[in-house]
């Protein structure tokens, strides 16, 4: 009984997430077809962000967002509407001496109203408020900062609900559960949402996200970790099932069979699972897992700083360790060969009775990739490597200098392998043949985070960041295709193509789904 009606207070939360109250009377002033921030982001920043908790107001939550100038300059500058709506309140002194606020109502695409809100405001430099009742377009000049008793700044609320009240502006919990959105997470999505590329998307449901990527079924069902439950969420963008809250937080799931998966808990409790949503055995581990576990063949290897590398077998009974492994960085599975590295920068190649055939030092942790035909490709501060099933070592180059954290490997099914340098603002996506040569590379100028790589079954290389930033380059030529942003906070991304031809893009607190075809382009 207590499930569902968590399961139903869990729903009606979605849905007024998704869908707030239709207020009446909006449509008069047009629907938002564009939407940008309320000062330019070059010259003004973020100082105090939504959620933050207040010193001032006795550890209340902010319901929105103060902005500063950059450079010092934040007394009357002009403050701009981020998109076409009715002024429901505008007045210079509503409040007192902390000045006025200026509300606008915006009826979005999806005929939900939201309420965007500036205080702090005073009509200086000429720059006057909007009338009450009117209405105004994206960019128009709502008013100036103000001298409030604060130091000059704006503050800035996106909500859905107090349409002509100025308050309140602080919340005991979470804003986002009491009407707010976070200001900039609404306007990095909604910028996506209007250019029409999505096929649908589903508000998610989120606790404190687990620090472990998703796992999808060829048919496109999608399964991950939210806090410490579990979400199954349909081809067709309906939620199939949730577990019960885990016993303690989650490192990590891993596929280990094509019906079933496994989750480890930080206690080093492991739990099996259908993909039914039955937990099928629960079983405990030589100690808490350092990271998630790794599936090979029928074991289950897990990592604990205690014990090294030990490999579960089918009946979850210890099957082979070695103790010199430290905490992995990386790993592959062809075959029946398993590489990884670890911390050290040690290289590690085992078979399934846990035999080592190889093992090399890489001075620091590198990027595996499984290679087409057996055996791995292999990239370390000292080169590029293929590396065979039996341990011997061929030279392919130079390696590109990489960011030794955030850098991924990918094998090309075809032909060669991809790799993601990751650096900050600066990172490359390379394209590499089975020989090493370079075939194509291509800089990618955001800041992408740890990234999610996926090949499409044509054409397409998709790189999504978990900074929210998604790009699709063509695999032949790396030639950028398409590329979108929707709001991330640095948990893990995810993407993949599923048998319907629709690319699912999991981020922060949705999962979004787009047809290749329309977001870039056919592959001719």
């Amino acid at each position: 009984m207590r499930l569902a009606l968590a399961l139903s207070l869990l729903l009606t939360l979605l849905a007024s997430a998704v869908f707030p109250p239709l207020a009446e009377a909006q449509l008069d002033c047009g629907v938002v077809d564009a939407i940008d921030y309320p000062l330019p982001g070059d010259r003004f920043r973020i100082g105090f962000g939504f959620g933050a908790e207040s010193r001032r107001f006795g550890g209340l939550l902010h319901g929105g967002e103060d902005w500063w100038g950059r450079n010092g300059k934040t007394l009357g500058e002009p403050v701009y509407a981020v998109a076409r709506g009715r002024v429901t309140l505008s007045s210079a002194t509503v409040w007192g001496p902390d000045k006025g606020v200026v509300i606008i109502a915006h009826t979005m695409p999806d005929r939900s109203v939201w309420y965007s809100l500036y205080g702090h405001l005073e009509p200086l430099n000429g720059y006057e408020f909007p009338t009450a009742g009117s209405c105004v377009q994206l960019g128009d000049i709502v008013g100036a900062i103000g001298a409030g008793r604060a130091s000059p700044h704006l503050h800035f609320e996106i909500r859905n609900f107090n349409s002509d009240q100025p308050g309140p502006n602080y919340w005991s919990i979470d804003p986002k559960t009491n009407g707010w959105a976070n200001p900039t997470q609404f306007i990095i999505d909604w910028q996506t949402w209007l250019r029409g590329l999505d096929a649908w998307r589903l508000n998610l449901y989120r606790g404190v996200s687990a620090q472990t990527p998703a796992i999808m079924r060829d048919d496109g069902t999608i399964l991950y970790l939210d806090g410490s439950v579990i979400f199954a969420v349909s081809p067709a963008r309906q939620y199939v099932w949730y577990s019960v809250t885990l016993s303690a937080p989650p490192v990590g799931m891993v596929r280990t069979a094509p019906e079933n998966f496994t989750v480890a808990l930080e206690t080093g409790q492991m739990e099996d699972w259908t993909d039914e949503g039955v937990r099928r055995l629960i079983w405990q581990a030589a100690g808490p897992p350092s990271g998630p576990p790794i599936a090979f063949g029928d074991r289950l290897l897990v990592h604990t700083p205690d014990g090294g590398l030990t490999a579960y077998g089918p009946d979850r009974a210890p099957a082979w360790q070695i103790a010199e492994v430290d905490r992995i960085v990386s790993s592959a599975v062809s075959g029946d060969t398993l590489a990884l590295t670890d911390r050290t920068g040690a290289f590690w190649l085992l078979d399934g009775a846990g035999q080592v055939i190889d093992q090399a030092k890489l001075n620091r942790p590198g990027d595996l990739a499984a290679a087409p035909g057996g055996g791995f490709y292999v990239r370390s501060s000292r080169g590029l490597w293929r590396v065979s099933a039996g341990g011997q070592w061929r030279w392919l180059g130079e390696a590109p200098r990489a960011n030794p954290v955030r850098s991924q490997l990918v094998a090309d099914p075809a032909d060669g392998f991809y790799l993601w340098t990751g650096w900050s603002g600066r990172g490359e996506v390379i394209a590499y043949d089975a020989e090493g040569a370079v075939r194509w590379r291509t800089r990618v100028p955001d800041e992408l985070g740890a990234v999610s790589l996926t090949l499409d079954g044509a054409c397409r290389l998709l790189v999504g960041g978990n900074t929210g930033h998604l790009y699709a380059f063509d695999r032949r030529d790396g030639e950028p295709l398409a590329n979108l942003r929707l709001y991330g906070d640095g948990s893990p991304a995810f993407v993949g193509v599923a048998s319907d031809g629709l690319a699912r893009f999991l981020i922060y607190d949705k999962l979004v789904a787009f047809d290749l075809e329309a977001f870039t382009g056919p592959c001719n």
